[in-house]
Order: C-alpha cells, then sequence, then structure tokens
C-alpha cells in the first residue's frame, strides 16, 4: 500500500527529540515555578511595605503628620508634662509617669489594641482606611467632625467619649492591657470595674481577684464569691477621658462619668443605690 504523510498524526515518543521530551513534560513545573517566585515577591513586598508602615506608626511624628491642630496640642501637653509641668490630661500623665521613668511610650500604644495578630492587622488597615479618607475628603470629613466636642479654659477643644474612636475597642483593649490588676481589685469601691464583662473575662481565664490596700469584709466576700457576668458596652474612655485637660482626680469628667454610671446601671438592669 502507498504511504502517505498525516498532517494530524502525532509523534511517537521515540521520534521526539531529548530536548522536546523535556520542554514538554518540564512546561507546567517551569509555570507554576515562575507563579510560586511571583507570590513570594508579592508577599515580600507586602510585608516590608507594612513592616515600613508599623515602623513609622511607632514614632509620634508621623500621627501628628496627618492628625488635627487639636492632636498637635495634646502631644504639647504631654511634652510640657516631661518637662516638669503639671500633667494637664490623662495622656500627658501617662507620658510622664512611663518616659519620665525611662519607659517606653508613644500615641500608637493606646490606639493599636493588645499587640496581638489581628488587632495588630486591623490597625493598619484602619491606618489606612483614615489616610485615605483625609486625602480624598480632608479632616472636616473625618471623626473628629463628628465627635462631641468640648472646649477647656484654654480654649483646646477636646473630643469626648468613644465617639471620636473609629474603632473604640482597640484603645479600649490598650488601656486593658496595662491595667488589667486595676480591674481586679475586688469591693464595692471598685464596682465599676469589677462589673464590666471583661472583668469577668479576665478572671474567668485565671486572673486572681485582689483585696485593695486597706482590705475590707466586702472585699474578702467578693473574692470567696467570685464576680458575676454582666452585659454592658461601657468602655474605659466613656469614664477617663484620654486628652481632656482638667484637675478632677484620676482626670474624669463628671457629667461624662455620672452618664457612664447611669447607663451601665441600665444595661446590667442594677438599680443604682444597689452594692455589688
Amino acid at each position: 500500500m502507498p504511504s502517505y504523510d498525516d498532517p494530524f498524526e502525532l509523534e511517537d515518543e521515540y521520534e521526539i527529540s531529548l530536548e522536546g521530551r523535556l520542554r514538554r513534560r518540564n512546561g507546567r513545573p517551569l509555570q507554576a515555578g515562575f507563579l510560586i517566585v511571583v507570590f513570594l515577591a508579592l508577599a515580600a513586598g507586602i510585608y516590608l511595605s507594612a513592616s515600613t508602615v508599623d515602623a513609622r506608626l511607632d514614632q509620634d511624628a508621623t500621627c501628628l503628620a496627618c492628625h488635627t491642630d487639636q492632636h498637635d496640642a495634646y502631644f504639647k501637653r504631654a511634652e510640657a508634662a516631661l518637662a516638669g509641668s503639671i500633667a494637664l490630661d490623662l495622656s500627658s500623665f501617662h507620658y510622664q509617669q512611663i518616659r519620665g521613668q525611662g519607659g517606653s511610650l508613644n500615641c500608637i500604644d493606646c490606639h493599636r489594641g493588645d499587640g496581638h495578630t489581628l488587632a495588630h492587622l486591623e490597625t493598619l488597615g484602619l491606618s489606612a482606611r483614615i489616610s485615605l479618607v483625609w486625602l480624598l475628603r480632608g479632616e472636616k470629613e473625618g471623626v473628629e467632625a463628628a465627635a462631641t466636642a468640648i472646649t477647656d479654659t484654654n480654649g483646646i477643644a477636646t473630643y469626648i467619649g468613644s465617639a471620636a474612636l473609629s474603632a473604640p475597642h482597640l484603645a479600649n483593649d490598650s488601656c486593658i492591657s496595662c491595667h488589667t490588676s486595676t480591674l481586679l481589685i475586688a469591693g464595692i469601691e471598685n464596682h465599676m470595674h469589677n462589673t464590666l464583662p471583661v472583668a469577668y473575662a479576665l478572671w474567668k481565664s485565671g486572673a486572681p481577684l485582689t483585696p485593695p490596700k486597706d482590705s475590707t469584709s466586702d472585699a474578702q466576700a467578693v473574692i470567696a464569691r467570685g464576680l458575676t457576668s454582666y452585659q454592658t458596652n461601657i468602655l474605659c474612655s466613656d469614664c477617663h477621658l484620654t486628652h481632656y485637660s482638667t484637675d478632677a482626680e484620676h482626670y474624669l469628667h463628671q457629667p461624662t462619668m455620672q452618664h457612664a454610671c447611669v447607663q451601665c446601671h441600665t444595661d446590667t438592669g442594677i438599680a443604682i443605690n444597689n452594692k455589688q
């Protein structure tokens, strides 16, 4: 029979050169390897960018570069407290007590949660979102514009309560990470801290209740009984106003604190004249 060439017939394996067989067999692994290299390069770029942003957030100058004049005033109060002046607000007091004794403290330390990975990522994402909003709309559309402002005797506007925070739970977790022991001092004098859900959660996780320095039978009864789980949305910033200038003990703004007391008693269903 006469032979003819079929233009659609595939070559037999033995008729393909060694180089061709290697190219056919290794084509997909080479493509996969290339994609892996690209992915690793992108991941490395993202990691380095995040690390750079993270390092810059640790510097107060980075915060002040974008935030409003009020925040610059807050920082100047802190600098004055470090130089020996009376700390006019709670933030300045922290700077005075921590940095004045050789410790490390920056703005971001009170605004990035408890330092866990999820809080860390949320802080970076929040910073990016706020920066984008600021670039597109300006500060008049930012969180400060929607917050309740109180002007102190120096004419400095202070933004009150958690309404001034885009993610109040981050600042709240920052407070708790340093002041856990305060939440767990037992007794009626500290009931405003003992009844917070976070205090109950800390106690259930193994953190001990402790009596106050002048221990009373009430404190010992609370320690023996343990804490009760109450549900309220009150946060640290609802009573402790970080940047509000006041001479009151513990830097508490009384009208704001009293509102928080009423709200907490309403949330928990405890009559306001009852004891824990």
